[in-house]
């Protein structure tokens, strides 16, 4: 079925089974008994293949995100095109939003806001501020932060560095935990 009156845009079966669409003479889609693929034959239900492979998600109110393949590498875009405030992106597992990264660079897993004003009494997971501040919390009776070193060898499971330089560190060996200062001024 040709669409321009021209030879170069058309829909044509091209195998059992197997519709293509053409614009500009160049297979575009395709639908077979796997799925839809754009750009090439597809190998599961539905199939993305260019040279940077991008898929946009607009929002008719402002803004779009993207998900690109390149070279092995996912990646994930939120706010794409900088036109909205406070974009994230966030994961959803049964309902409830279990991660979120956000666009001041913060990272929070099992919370949505780093607190450490609240006390934590009613916070819990892990928290990255885009500023740097660490927040790890529980609400339960289990331990807050496990460390360990698990490689049979006795050593250092904390290190506090200023710039390049150790100046602190905790270390363990099989039966004792030392904690080591490079200066003991008060």
């Amino acid at each position: 079925l040709f669409l321009d009156g021209g030879l170069d845009t058309y829909i044509d079966e091209v195998a059992a089974n197997t519709i293509a669409f053409n614009s500009g003479g160049a297979e575009r889609l395709r639908i077979d008994t796997t799925g839809l693929g754009i750009g090439c034959t597809p190998s599961r239900e539905l199939e993305l293949a260019a040279a940077n492979p991008r898929f946009r998600i607009t929002d008719t109110a402002g803004g779009y995100s993207e998900i690109s393949g390149n070279s092995g590498h996912l990646g994930f875009s939120a706010d794409a095109g900088d036109s909205q405030s406070g974009t994230r992106i966030t994961f959803d597992i049964d309902g409830s939003e279990k991660a979120r990264l956000g666009g001041d660079g913060s990272l929070l897993v099992g919370n949505t806001v780093v607190n450490p004003a609240s006390g934590y009494s009613d916070q819990k997971g892990f928290g990255y501020a885009g500023s740097g501040q660490v927040q790890i919390a529980a609400t339960s009776n289990l331990a807050t932060l496990v460390l360990g070193q698990n490689q049979g060898t006795n050593g250092s499971i904390i290190d506090f560095r200023k710039q390049s330089s150790i100046v602190g560190s905790v270390s363990v060996t099989g039966s004792a935990t030392a904690y080591n200062t490079s200066s003991d001024a008060r």
